[in-house]
């Protein structure tokens, strides 16, 4: 049996009983179950992401985690049942030197159910020897191997496709193709070959922003409602967009819409909302859902810059200061207690 019929075999058996964001747990390697470094996460789909960005949670907790943060991992049970409680969309890996588990991601490689013939050129490095999974698109692949990076070199972008060994989390989905081994093997040898077949991408030019002139943090950095999450099966409106809410659902199919006129959002299920901050808030998990309204972002100015700036928006510190926010917050706190608001 080919490569190419495997996968197709693989993917039409899983997609009529289950969909591919709920993992198939039975599929998943002993070596990766074994090692304490899971964390649950969400799709969360905008217009800049429209197939979803993948958001990693605290697996201890229901708030953010982070693939570089141990204390937001857990073990693979602790994920398991976070996951299924509360209806994440799967479960992440986060790799890290120390385990010395390398992951090759390849996108878009599989079309109409069959691996293409780059997705071949790459699988061809390993052969058959090592554990390989179709990705929670159902249009990519991933291939774990034992080996590392250099410690001078940092994963990446190489010529289509990526490869990690630390400082990511790998949505872990459990469909290996049907000819690649159920464990992860010793591959140093394959790894360093596939580093020489796939040379280093260059590192684009940081995009130089236009000096900021005034106005408010998201004018600032260019945050937009609709760009950070949107409605699932939006419909257009007057002056936005309406449809279900994209963090917990919607039993109408119509409990959260978008105002594009002034970038604001709001969650009929919850009475919740605010403006693009508050939504950047709630989708990486700062804040709830449920918690968003004014000052709801007191106390968290640290959290939420900090989680910006991993985004790669980049925050002028004498024009919005943590110190100064947290100043303000603070004021308005004590004018809170005294009656005067």
């Amino acid at each position: 049996m080919s490569e190419a019929q495997a996968i197709s075999v693989d993917i039409q058996k899983s997609s009529e009983s289950i969909t591919m964001s709920q993992p198939n747990f039975c599929g998943i390697p002993l070596a990766l179950r074994s090692i304490p470094q899971w964390l649950p996460w969400k799709n969360v789909v905008s217009i800049t992401y429209p197939r979803g960005k993948k958001i990693p949670l605290n697996c201890k907790n229901y708030g953010a985690g982070d693939s570089t943060d141990p204390s937001t991992w857990g073990t693979y049970d602790d994920a398991r049942i976070m996951q299924e409680a509360y209806r994440h969309t799967g479960l992440g890996f986060a790799l890290t030197k120390e385990v010395g588990i390398f992951c090759v991601d390849v996108d878009e490689c599989i079309v109409k159910n069959e691996i293409n013939d780059f997705g071949k050129s790459v699988l061809n490095v390993f052969g058959n020897k090592t554990y390989v999974e179709a990705s929670y698109h159902k249009d990519g692949i991933h291939i774990f191997g034992r080996g590392n990076l250099p410690e001078t070199e940092k994963g990446g972008e190489r010529s289509g496709i990526e490869i990690y060994d630390t400082g990511r989390f790998i949505a872990i989905t459990g469909y290996k193709l049907k000819t690649s081994c159920t464990e992860i093997t010793e591959c140093q040898s394959e790894l360093d070959t596939l580093r020489g077949v796939f040379p280093k991408k260059a590192v684009a030019a940081p995009k130089v922003r236009k000096p900021f002139s005034g106005g408010t943090i998201c004018d600032k950095l260019g945050l937009s409602c609709s760009h950070i999450a949107f409605p699932l099966n939006a419909k257009k409106t007057a002056n936005g967009y309406q449809g279900a809410n994209p963090f917990h659902g919607s039993a109408t199919g119509s409990n959260f819409c978008i105002n594009e006129h002034s970038n604001t959002w709001f969650c009929f299920r919850h009475n919740s909302g605010g403006g693009a901050l508050e939504l950047y808030a709630v989708s990486n998990g700062i804040i709830d859902c449920e918690d968003a309204g004014r000052g709801c972002l007191d106390g968290h100015w640290p959290e939420l810059f900090e989680a910006l700036e991993k985004d790669g928006y980049k925050l002028d510190k004498n024009d919005f200061p943590v110190s100064i926010m947290q100043k303000r917050a603070n004021t308005r706190n004590t004018l809170k207690a005294l009656g005067v608001l």
